[in-house]
Protein backbone atom coordinates (compact mmCIF):
# COMPACT_ATOMS: atom_id res chain seq x y z
CA UNK A 1 0.00 0.00 0.00
CA UNK A 2 1.23 3.81 -0.67
CA UNK A 3 2.38 5.44 2.29
CA UNK A 4 1.03 9.46 1.57
CA UNK A 5 2.08 12.41 3.35
CA UNK A 6 -0.52 14.61 4.91
CA UNK A 7 1.58 17.42 4.07
CA UNK A 8 4.25 17.96 1.47
CA UNK A 9 5.69 21.17 0.53
CA UNK A 10 8.12 21.09 -1.74
CA UNK A 11 9.29 24.96 -3.03
CA UNK A 12 7.19 25.73 -6.19
CA UNK A 13 4.01 27.77 -6.28
CA UNK A 14 3.53 30.63 -4.18
CA UNK A 15 2.17 34.30 -3.81
CA UNK A 16 2.63 36.88 -0.94
CA UNK A 17 2.31 35.74 2.41
CA UNK A 18 1.71 31.84 0.79
CA UNK A 19 4.00 28.71 0.32
CA UNK A 20 1.60 26.40 -1.51
CA UNK A 21 1.93 22.90 -0.70
CA UNK A 22 1.66 19.82 -2.83
CA UNK A 23 -0.41 18.22 -0.43
CA UNK A 24 -3.08 18.69 0.55
CA UNK A 25 -4.15 19.73 -2.56
CA UNK A 26 -6.96 21.93 -1.39
CA UNK A 27 -4.79 24.44 0.24
CA UNK A 28 -5.47 23.32 3.48
CA UNK A 29 -1.44 22.74 4.51
CA UNK A 30 -0.17 25.89 2.75
CA UNK A 31 2.60 28.08 5.30
CA UNK A 32 1.87 31.41 5.83
CA UNK A 33 5.14 33.96 4.59
CA UNK A 34 5.91 36.81 6.41
CA UNK A 35 8.68 38.99 5.35
CA UNK A 36 8.34 43.22 5.98
CA UNK A 37 11.08 44.13 3.61
CA UNK A 38 12.14 43.28 -0.19
CA UNK A 39 14.95 40.90 -0.64
CA UNK A 40 16.34 39.03 -3.17
CA UNK A 41 17.35 35.79 -4.56
CA UNK A 42 19.33 33.85 -7.36
CA UNK A 43 16.82 32.52 -9.68
CA UNK A 44 16.80 29.77 -12.23
CA UNK A 45 18.88 31.98 -14.85
CA UNK A 46 21.60 32.22 -11.79
CA UNK A 47 20.72 35.83 -11.62
CA UNK A 48 20.51 38.02 -8.22
CA UNK A 49 16.96 39.29 -8.82
CA UNK A 50 14.43 41.34 -6.61
CA UNK A 51 11.62 39.92 -4.72
CA UNK A 52 8.78 42.33 -2.88
CA UNK A 53 7.72 42.70 0.44
CA UNK A 54 6.25 39.11 2.17
CA UNK A 55 6.84 36.74 -1.26
CA UNK A 56 8.59 34.16 -0.57
CA UNK A 57 11.60 33.50 -1.93
CA UNK A 58 12.52 29.90 -4.13
CA UNK A 59 16.49 30.47 -4.74
CA UNK A 60 18.33 28.53 -6.90
CA UNK A 61 21.88 29.51 -5.70
CA UNK A 62 22.78 25.61 -4.96
CA UNK A 63 21.23 25.11 -9.12
CA UNK A 64 18.95 22.39 -9.77
CA UNK A 65 15.73 22.39 -8.00
CA UNK A 66 15.00 25.64 -5.93
CA UNK A 67 15.05 25.67 -1.81
CA UNK A 68 12.76 27.78 -0.03
CA UNK A 69 15.46 30.75 1.31
CA UNK A 70 14.89 31.40 4.66
CA UNK A 71 17.44 34.12 6.85
CA UNK A 72 17.83 36.43 9.88
CA UNK A 73 17.96 40.22 9.68
CA UNK A 74 20.99 41.81 8.31
CA UNK A 75 21.52 45.28 6.88
CA UNK A 76 24.65 46.10 4.26
CA UNK A 77 26.51 48.86 5.97
CA UNK A 78 27.84 49.77 3.19
CA UNK A 79 26.05 52.34 1.40
CA UNK A 80 27.04 52.62 -2.31
CA UNK A 81 26.85 48.97 -3.17
CA UNK A 82 27.32 49.39 -6.88
CA UNK A 83 28.92 52.78 -7.37
CA UNK A 84 32.77 52.22 -7.04
CA UNK A 85 33.18 55.03 -9.49
CA UNK A 86 31.66 57.54 -6.40
CA UNK A 87 34.25 59.14 -4.25
CA UNK A 88 32.36 56.96 -1.59
CA UNK A 89 35.01 54.16 -2.78
CA UNK A 90 38.44 55.13 -2.70
CA UNK A 91 41.04 54.23 -5.41
CA UNK A 92 44.08 53.78 -4.97
CA UNK A 93 46.35 52.27 -8.10
CA UNK A 94 43.31 51.92 -9.87
CA UNK A 95 40.46 53.67 -11.72
CA UNK A 96 36.74 52.68 -12.24
CA UNK A 97 35.77 52.10 -15.85
CA UNK A 98 32.19 51.82 -17.17
CA UNK A 99 31.91 50.20 -21.01
CA UNK A 100 33.01 52.35 -23.63
CA UNK A 101 31.52 51.05 -26.53
CA UNK A 102 28.22 52.26 -24.85
CA UNK A 103 29.10 56.07 -24.62
CA UNK A 104 26.28 58.25 -26.25
CA UNK A 105 26.69 61.46 -27.55
CA UNK A 106 28.81 64.56 -26.39
CA UNK A 107 27.09 66.62 -23.79
CA UNK A 108 29.39 69.19 -22.61
CA UNK A 109 28.89 71.89 -25.42
CA UNK A 110 31.75 74.01 -26.40
CA UNK A 111 34.25 71.71 -24.88
CA UNK A 112 37.42 72.64 -26.50
CA UNK A 113 36.77 76.19 -25.67
CA UNK A 114 36.78 76.85 -29.49
CA UNK A 115 34.85 80.26 -29.02
CA UNK A 116 33.64 82.41 -25.58
CA UNK A 117 30.63 81.21 -25.15
CA UNK A 118 28.36 78.24 -23.50
CA UNK A 119 30.54 78.81 -20.31
CA UNK A 120 29.71 80.81 -16.98
CA UNK A 121 32.72 82.48 -16.04
CA UNK A 122 33.36 83.28 -12.34
CA UNK A 123 35.81 85.96 -11.17
CA UNK A 124 38.83 85.16 -12.90
CA UNK A 125 38.19 82.86 -15.87
CA UNK A 126 38.48 83.85 -19.53
CA UNK A 127 38.35 81.56 -22.11
CA UNK A 128 40.36 82.33 -25.35
CA UNK A 129 42.69 80.62 -27.81
CA UNK A 130 41.11 77.32 -27.08
CA UNK A 131 41.77 77.17 -23.55
CA UNK A 132 39.78 77.98 -20.45
CA UNK A 133 42.17 79.88 -18.09
CA UNK A 134 41.89 81.27 -14.56
CA UNK A 135 43.72 83.67 -12.83
CA UNK A 136 43.53 85.49 -9.31
CA UNK A 137 43.27 84.41 -5.62
CA UNK A 138 39.68 84.29 -5.67
CA UNK A 139 37.70 80.65 -5.57
CA UNK A 140 35.44 80.71 -8.26
CA UNK A 141 33.83 78.37 -10.79
CA UNK A 142 33.76 77.53 -14.75
CA UNK A 143 30.44 76.12 -14.74
CA UNK A 144 28.06 74.87 -18.10
CA UNK A 145 24.82 74.89 -16.15
CA UNK A 146 23.05 73.31 -19.46
CA UNK A 147 24.89 70.16 -18.17
CA UNK A 148 23.35 68.72 -15.05
CA UNK A 149 23.77 65.27 -13.84
CA UNK A 150 21.08 62.60 -13.36
CA UNK A 151 20.88 60.47 -10.06
CA UNK A 152 21.46 57.18 -11.17
CA UNK A 153 23.28 58.08 -14.22
CA UNK A 154 26.52 56.48 -15.23
CA UNK A 155 29.12 59.06 -16.79
CA UNK A 156 32.83 59.25 -18.39
CA UNK A 157 34.55 62.59 -17.35
CA UNK A 158 37.49 63.61 -19.20
CA UNK A 159 39.20 66.59 -18.00
CA UNK A 160 42.89 68.10 -19.21
CA UNK A 161 44.34 70.70 -17.21
CA UNK A 162 47.70 72.42 -17.98
CA UNK A 163 49.89 74.70 -16.96
CA UNK A 164 49.29 74.85 -12.97
CA UNK A 165 51.29 77.08 -10.77
CA UNK A 166 49.38 77.54 -8.09
CA UNK A 167 46.67 76.76 -5.92
CA UNK A 168 44.33 73.92 -6.68
CA UNK A 169 41.26 72.91 -8.69
CA UNK A 170 38.72 70.01 -8.91
CA UNK A 171 35.53 68.84 -10.67
CA UNK A 172 33.15 70.02 -8.27
CA UNK A 173 29.05 68.98 -7.76
CA UNK A 174 29.10 66.79 -11.03
CA UNK A 175 31.52 63.97 -9.79
CA UNK A 176 32.07 65.31 -6.20
CA UNK A 177 35.59 65.38 -7.26
CA UNK A 178 39.62 65.02 -5.74
CA UNK A 179 41.26 67.65 -5.48
CA UNK A 180 44.64 68.89 -7.18
CA UNK A 181 47.54 71.35 -7.43
CA UNK A 182 49.61 69.91 -10.71
CA UNK A 183 48.68 69.55 -14.36
CA UNK A 184 46.37 66.48 -14.63
CA UNK A 185 44.66 64.54 -17.49
CA UNK A 186 41.19 63.23 -15.49
CA UNK A 187 39.59 60.08 -17.10
CA UNK A 188 36.99 58.98 -14.65
CA UNK A 189 33.67 57.07 -14.18
CA UNK A 190 31.10 57.47 -11.95
CA UNK A 191 27.39 56.96 -10.77
CA UNK A 192 25.57 59.89 -9.95
CA UNK A 193 23.98 59.68 -6.53
CA UNK A 194 22.99 64.03 -6.53
CA UNK A 195 22.11 65.93 -9.15
CA UNK A 196 23.89 69.22 -10.13
CA UNK A 197 25.92 71.22 -12.77
CA UNK A 198 28.59 70.80 -14.37
CA UNK A 199 31.57 72.64 -12.60
CA UNK A 200 35.42 72.88 -12.13
CA UNK A 201 36.04 75.18 -9.01
CA UNK A 202 39.40 76.42 -8.59
CA UNK A 203 40.48 78.04 -5.32
CA UNK A 204 43.59 78.81 -2.90
CA UNK A 205 45.05 80.99 -5.46
CA UNK A 206 44.66 78.77 -8.72
CA UNK A 207 46.52 79.83 -11.70
CA UNK A 208 46.10 76.83 -14.88
CA UNK A 209 44.71 76.24 -17.78
CA UNK A 210 41.66 73.71 -18.95
CA UNK A 211 42.69 72.34 -22.00
CA UNK A 212 39.61 69.93 -23.22
CA UNK A 213 36.70 68.79 -21.36
CA UNK A 214 34.07 66.02 -22.04
CA UNK A 215 31.25 64.14 -20.27
CA UNK A 216 29.24 60.78 -21.63
CA UNK A 217 27.04 58.75 -20.30
CA UNK A 218 27.70 55.08 -20.75
CA UNK A 219 26.27 51.80 -19.66
CA UNK A 220 28.22 49.36 -16.89
CA UNK A 221 29.18 46.42 -17.74
CA UNK A 222 26.89 42.98 -17.93
CA UNK A 223 26.78 42.23 -14.21
CA UNK A 224 24.38 39.00 -12.32
CA UNK A 225 21.16 40.98 -11.96
CA UNK A 226 18.18 41.21 -13.13
CA UNK A 227 17.52 44.55 -11.74
CA UNK A 228 20.99 45.84 -12.57
CA UNK A 229 22.07 44.68 -15.91
CA UNK A 230 24.26 46.77 -16.92
CA UNK A 231 25.06 47.16 -13.62
CA UNK A 232 28.93 45.87 -13.00
CA UNK A 233 32.15 47.96 -13.34
CA UNK A 234 35.96 47.46 -14.15
CA UNK A 235 38.61 48.22 -11.49
CA UNK A 236 41.21 48.75 -13.42
CA UNK A 237 44.78 48.71 -12.41
CA UNK A 238 47.55 52.17 -12.94
CA UNK A 239 51.26 51.72 -14.11
CA UNK A 240 52.55 52.41 -10.81
CA UNK A 241 53.91 49.88 -8.31
CA UNK A 242 51.78 49.22 -5.21
CA UNK A 243 48.67 48.02 -4.60
CA UNK A 244 45.96 48.09 -7.33
CA UNK A 245 42.01 48.59 -5.63
CA UNK A 246 39.10 50.22 -3.82
CA UNK A 247 38.53 50.61 -0.23
CA UNK A 248 35.90 51.72 2.37
CA UNK A 249 36.61 52.63 6.03
CA UNK A 250 33.36 51.76 7.56
CA UNK A 251 34.06 52.50 11.40
CA UNK A 252 34.70 50.74 14.09
CA UNK A 253 32.36 47.68 14.53
CA UNK A 254 32.52 45.11 16.94
CA UNK A 255 31.78 40.94 16.47
CA UNK A 256 31.39 39.37 13.30
CA UNK A 257 31.49 41.05 10.19
CA UNK A 258 31.06 39.35 6.98
CA UNK A 259 32.70 41.23 3.73
CA UNK A 260 31.26 39.53 0.58
CA UNK A 261 31.33 41.37 -3.32
CA UNK A 262 30.75 39.47 -6.87
CA UNK A 263 33.53 39.54 -8.84
CA UNK A 264 34.58 38.36 -12.94
CA UNK A 265 38.02 37.68 -14.16
CA UNK A 266 39.10 39.92 -17.11
CA UNK A 267 43.10 40.13 -17.73
CA UNK A 268 42.87 39.49 -14.11
CA UNK A 269 42.29 36.53 -11.81
CA UNK A 270 43.55 36.68 -9.01
CA UNK A 271 41.85 38.99 -6.57
CA UNK A 272 41.95 40.26 -2.89
CA UNK A 273 39.81 41.09 0.03
CA UNK A 274 41.47 43.15 2.98
CA UNK A 275 39.20 42.02 6.30
CA UNK A 276 40.96 45.26 7.89
CA UNK A 277 40.09 44.66 11.88
CA UNK A 278 42.83 46.23 13.91
CA UNK A 279 45.32 45.14 11.41
CA UNK A 280 45.54 43.73 7.88
CA UNK A 281 43.73 39.97 7.07
CA UNK A 282 44.02 39.44 3.11
CA UNK A 283 42.57 36.52 1.70
CA UNK A 284 43.34 36.01 -1.92
CA UNK A 285 40.42 34.55 -4.24
CA UNK A 286 41.46 32.64 -8.06
CA UNK A 287 38.60 33.41 -10.51
CA UNK A 288 39.63 30.45 -12.92
CA UNK A 289 39.73 27.80 -10.57
CA UNK A 290 36.69 29.27 -8.11
CA UNK A 291 38.85 28.47 -5.46
CA UNK A 292 39.85 30.40 -1.99
CA UNK A 293 44.14 30.61 -2.20
CA UNK A 294 45.71 31.88 0.62
CA UNK A 295 43.46 32.71 3.64
CA UNK A 296 44.04 34.97 6.69
CA UNK A 297 44.41 33.46 10.09
CA UNK A 298 41.21 33.62 11.67
CA UNK A 299 39.13 34.51 8.48
CA UNK A 300 36.46 31.50 7.31
CA UNK A 301 36.27 32.93 3.34
CA UNK A 302 34.36 31.39 0.75
CA UNK A 303 34.31 31.96 -3.34
CA UNK A 304 30.78 30.66 -4.64
CA UNK A 305 30.23 30.28 -8.44
CA UNK A 306 27.29 32.68 -9.81
CA UNK A 307 26.45 32.84 -13.62
CA UNK A 308 28.32 34.60 -16.57
CA UNK A 309 31.28 34.06 -14.74
CA UNK A 310 30.35 35.73 -11.67
CA UNK A 311 31.69 34.57 -8.35
CA UNK A 312 30.44 35.51 -4.65
CA UNK A 313 33.86 36.24 -2.51
CA UNK A 314 33.33 36.60 1.03
CA UNK A 315 35.28 37.10 4.03
CA UNK A 316 34.25 36.81 7.75
CA UNK A 317 36.00 37.86 10.61
CA UNK A 318 35.37 38.99 14.06
CA UNK A 319 36.34 43.13 14.50
CA UNK A 320 37.50 44.61 17.17
CA UNK A 321 38.92 48.11 15.61
CA UNK A 322 38.67 50.00 12.80
CA UNK A 323 37.02 48.19 9.90
CA UNK A 324 37.97 48.71 6.64
CA UNK A 325 36.99 47.29 3.31
CA UNK A 326 39.21 46.65 0.68
CA UNK A 327 39.54 44.62 -2.84
CA UNK A 328 41.98 44.84 -5.04
CA UNK A 329 43.15 42.89 -8.03
CA UNK A 330 46.75 40.78 -7.88
CA UNK A 331 49.02 38.62 -10.09
CA UNK A 332 50.45 36.58 -7.22
CA UNK A 333 48.76 34.56 -4.90
CA UNK A 334 49.56 36.10 -1.02
CA UNK A 335 51.13 39.05 -2.63
CA UNK A 336 49.15 42.75 -3.18
CA UNK A 337 51.69 44.54 -4.48
CA UNK A 338 53.30 44.93 -8.00
CA UNK A 339 53.67 47.24 -11.02
CA UNK A 340 50.35 47.31 -12.94
CA UNK A 341 50.35 47.80 -16.80
CA UNK A 342 47.56 50.70 -16.75
CA UNK A 343 44.60 48.43 -18.62
CA UNK A 344 44.39 45.38 -16.65
CA UNK A 345 41.24 44.42 -14.42
CA UNK A 346 38.49 42.40 -13.41
CA UNK A 347 34.79 43.68 -13.49
CA UNK A 348 32.54 44.12 -10.04
CA UNK A 349 28.98 44.44 -8.39
CA UNK A 350 27.54 44.67 -5.24
CA UNK A 351 29.98 45.24 -1.98
CA UNK A 352 28.71 43.87 1.59
CA UNK A 353 28.89 44.38 4.74
CA UNK A 354 27.12 42.56 7.01
CA UNK A 355 27.50 42.16 11.31
CA UNK A 356 26.90 38.64 10.72
CA UNK A 357 28.93 35.30 11.28
CA UNK A 358 28.47 34.57 7.24
CA UNK A 359 27.14 36.33 3.87
CA UNK A 360 23.53 36.60 3.58
CA UNK A 361 21.28 37.21 0.16
CA UNK A 362 22.70 40.38 -1.57
CA UNK A 363 21.30 43.64 -0.23
CA UNK A 364 22.02 46.28 -2.76
CA UNK A 365 22.22 50.65 -1.55
CA UNK A 366 22.42 53.33 -3.31
CA UNK A 367 22.95 55.99 -0.53
CA UNK A 368 21.58 54.87 2.76
CA UNK A 369 22.37 51.35 4.67
CA UNK A 370 19.49 49.06 3.93
CA UNK A 371 17.91 46.42 6.26
CA UNK A 372 16.44 42.81 5.29
CA UNK A 373 14.01 41.96 7.52
CA UNK A 374 13.96 37.73 8.96
CA UNK A 375 11.53 35.48 6.87
CA UNK A 376 9.10 33.24 8.67
CA UNK A 377 6.98 30.59 8.06
CA UNK A 378 4.81 28.55 9.35
CA UNK A 379 0.65 27.19 9.70
CA UNK A 380 -1.67 26.56 12.81
CA UNK A 381 -4.62 24.90 13.10
CA UNK A 382 -4.13 21.86 11.02
CA UNK A 383 -5.04 19.00 13.74
CA UNK A 384 -6.63 16.98 11.24
CA UNK A 385 -3.52 16.57 9.05
CA UNK A 386 -1.19 16.00 11.74
CA UNK A 387 -1.91 12.54 13.86
CA UNK A 388 -0.70 13.24 17.06
CA UNK A 389 -0.22 9.32 18.14
CA UNK A 390 2.34 8.55 15.79
CA UNK A 391 3.85 9.59 12.31
CA UNK A 392 6.84 11.15 11.32
CA UNK A 393 8.10 14.88 10.48
CA UNK A 394 10.62 14.72 7.62
CA UNK A 395 12.50 17.83 6.60
CA UNK A 396 15.47 17.82 3.98
CA UNK A 397 17.43 21.21 4.93
CA UNK A 398 20.63 23.26 4.69
CA UNK A 399 21.82 25.47 7.27
CA UNK A 400 22.84 28.77 6.50
CA UNK A 401 25.99 28.70 8.78
CA UNK A 402 27.13 26.61 11.49
CA UNK A 403 27.28 29.53 13.90
CA UNK A 404 26.67 27.72 17.25
CA UNK A 405 23.08 29.01 17.39
CA UNK A 406 19.52 27.57 18.05
CA UNK A 407 17.61 27.11 14.86
CA UNK A 408 14.16 24.77 15.11
CA UNK A 409 11.51 23.49 13.43
CA UNK A 410 8.60 22.26 15.81
CA UNK A 411 4.92 20.22 15.47
CA UNK A 412 3.12 21.87 18.21
CA UNK A 413 -0.09 22.72 19.74
CA UNK A 414 0.49 26.36 19.86
CA UNK A 415 2.60 26.48 23.32
CA UNK A 416 5.90 25.00 23.97
CA UNK A 417 4.50 22.12 26.65
CA UNK A 418 3.41 19.70 23.71
CA UNK A 419 6.11 19.30 21.12
CA UNK A 420 8.22 17.21 18.66
CA UNK A 421 11.41 19.25 17.96
CA UNK A 422 13.69 19.42 14.64
CA UNK A 423 16.82 21.27 15.94
CA UNK A 424 20.17 23.20 15.03
CA UNK A 425 22.29 23.42 18.08
CA UNK A 426 24.72 25.46 19.73
CA UNK A 427 27.41 22.66 19.72
CA UNK A 428 28.69 23.06 16.11
CA UNK A 429 27.26 20.82 13.29
CA UNK A 430 24.85 19.40 16.23
CA UNK A 431 21.42 18.34 15.08
CA UNK A 432 18.67 16.84 17.13
CA UNK A 433 14.95 15.73 18.25
CA UNK A 434 13.44 16.41 21.38
CA UNK A 435 10.18 15.67 22.55
CA UNK A 436 7.54 17.01 25.43
CA UNK A 437 4.46 16.07 26.12
CA UNK A 438 2.34 18.35 29.22
CA UNK A 439 5.80 20.81 29.85
CA UNK A 440 7.84 17.98 30.27
CA UNK A 441 10.81 17.47 27.96
CA UNK A 442 10.28 13.17 27.92
CA UNK A 443 14.06 12.80 25.89
CA UNK A 444 16.42 14.08 22.80
CA UNK A 445 18.92 12.66 20.76
CA UNK A 446 21.71 14.31 20.00
CA UNK A 447 23.55 13.79 16.21
CA UNK A 448 26.73 15.20 15.11
CA UNK A 449 27.10 15.43 10.95
CA UNK A 450 30.12 16.14 8.98
CA UNK A 451 28.72 20.03 8.02
CA UNK A 452 25.56 21.16 8.40
CA UNK A 453 25.32 23.32 5.46
CA UNK A 454 25.44 20.63 3.37
CA UNK A 455 21.66 19.26 2.13
CA UNK A 456 20.57 16.61 5.43
CA UNK A 457 17.57 14.48 5.00
CA UNK A 458 15.99 14.04 8.49
CA UNK A 459 13.22 11.92 9.56
CA UNK A 460 11.75 12.46 13.15
CA UNK A 461 9.63 9.32 13.98
CA UNK A 462 6.93 9.05 16.67
CA UNK A 463 4.94 6.50 18.25
CA UNK A 464 4.28 5.20 22.01
CA UNK A 465 7.47 2.51 22.71
CA UNK A 466 8.73 3.72 19.26
CA UNK A 467 10.49 7.29 18.76
CA UNK A 468 13.64 7.54 16.50
CA UNK A 469 15.34 10.07 14.20
CA UNK A 470 17.13 9.08 11.01
CA UNK A 471 19.55 11.05 9.43
CA UNK A 472 20.64 10.49 5.76
CA UNK A 473 19.51 7.05 5.45
CA UNK A 474 20.41 5.90 8.99
CA UNK A 475 18.87 5.57 12.16
CA UNK A 476 21.35 7.65 14.62
CA UNK A 477 18.94 7.20 17.80
CA UNK A 478 15.92 5.61 19.01
CA UNK A 479 13.93 6.32 22.23
CA UNK A 480 11.29 3.63 23.80
CA UNK A 481 9.14 6.44 25.79
CA UNK A 482 6.08 4.69 26.21
CA UNK A 483 3.57 7.85 26.20
CA UNK A 484 2.43 10.33 22.98
CA UNK A 485 0.15 12.83 23.02
CA UNK A 486 -3.40 13.13 23.16
CA UNK A 487 -5.46 13.03 19.94
CA UNK A 488 -5.93 16.83 18.28
CA UNK A 489 -3.13 17.84 20.73
CA UNK A 490 -0.31 18.52 17.65
CA UNK A 491 -2.15 21.28 15.54
CA UNK A 492 0.69 23.56 13.93
CA UNK A 493 4.17 23.31 11.89
CA UNK A 494 6.38 26.67 13.03
CA UNK A 495 10.02 27.76 11.27
CA UNK A 496 10.60 29.10 14.62
CA UNK A 497 10.79 28.59 18.30
CA UNK A 498 12.02 30.85 21.70
CA UNK A 499 12.72 33.92 19.89
CA UNK A 500 15.12 32.08 17.04
CA UNK A 501 13.79 30.98 13.56
CA UNK A 502 14.89 28.85 11.62
CA UNK A 503 17.59 29.89 8.94
CA UNK A 504 18.21 27.64 6.22
CA UNK A 505 16.98 26.32 2.50
CA UNK A 506 14.42 23.46 2.83
CA UNK A 507 14.32 21.76 -0.08
CA UNK A 508 11.32 19.17 1.08
CA UNK A 509 9.03 19.48 4.42
CA UNK A 510 6.27 16.91 5.32
CA UNK A 511 4.45 15.13 7.55
CA UNK A 512 2.81 11.56 8.02
CA UNK A 513 0.15 10.32 9.80
CA UNK A 514 1.33 6.99 10.63
CA UNK A 515 5.10 6.15 11.92
CA UNK A 516 6.89 4.55 8.68
CA UNK A 517 8.77 1.81 8.48
CA UNK A 518 12.37 1.43 8.90
CA UNK A 519 12.54 0.39 5.39
CA UNK A 520 10.47 3.50 4.42
CA UNK A 521 12.30 5.99 6.51
CA UNK A 522 15.50 4.45 5.11
CA UNK A 523 14.39 5.18 1.51
CA UNK A 524 13.08 8.59 2.41
CA UNK A 525 16.52 9.75 3.83
CA UNK A 526 18.44 8.66 1.28
CA UNK A 527 16.59 9.18 -2.00
CA UNK A 528 18.24 11.39 -4.38
CA UNK A 529 15.56 13.13 -5.85
CA UNK A 530 11.45 13.57 -5.47
CA UNK A 531 11.05 11.52 -8.12
CA UNK A 532 12.67 8.68 -7.05
CA UNK A 533 11.31 9.05 -3.41
CA UNK A 534 8.09 8.40 -5.10
CA UNK A 535 8.87 5.89 -6.92
CA UNK A 536 10.55 4.31 -3.59
CA UNK A 537 7.22 4.68 -1.90
CA UNK A 538 4.84 4.08 -4.94
CA UNK A 539 3.51 7.66 -5.19
CA UNK A 540 3.00 10.41 -7.36
CA UNK A 541 1.52 13.75 -6.65
CA UNK A 542 -0.21 15.59 -9.59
Amino acid sequence: MATIPSIEIIPSGYKANKIYSKLPTDGSGDLDFARTTKATRVNQNGLIEEVSIGVPRLDYTDGGCPSLLLEPNSTNLITQSEAFGNIYWTKSGASIEGDASTAGSEKVVNGDFATDSDWTKGSGWTISGGNASKTGTDLSYLTQSSLTSVIGKTYNVKVSVTNVTTGYWRIDNFTQGTSYTTDKEIDITFTATTTGNFKILGWNGFNGSIDNVSVKEVQGFSAPSVDSPLGAFKLVEDTGTGTHQVQRNLGTISGDVTFSIYVKASERDLVFINAYTGSSKVTFFDLSSGTVLTNASGSVSEIELLSNGYYRCSVTRTADALVLFEFGVTTTDGVRSYQGDGTSGVYIFGAQLEQNSYATSYIPTSGTAITRTQDSASKSGISSLINSSEGVLFVEMAALSNDLTNRFIIVNDNTNNNRLTFRYRTTSNQLSMEVHIGGVLKFTILNTITDITATQKVALKFKQNDYALWVNGTEVGLNTLSETWNTNTLSNIVLYGFGQAFYGKVNDLRVYKTALSDAELEKITSYSSFNEMALALNYKIQ
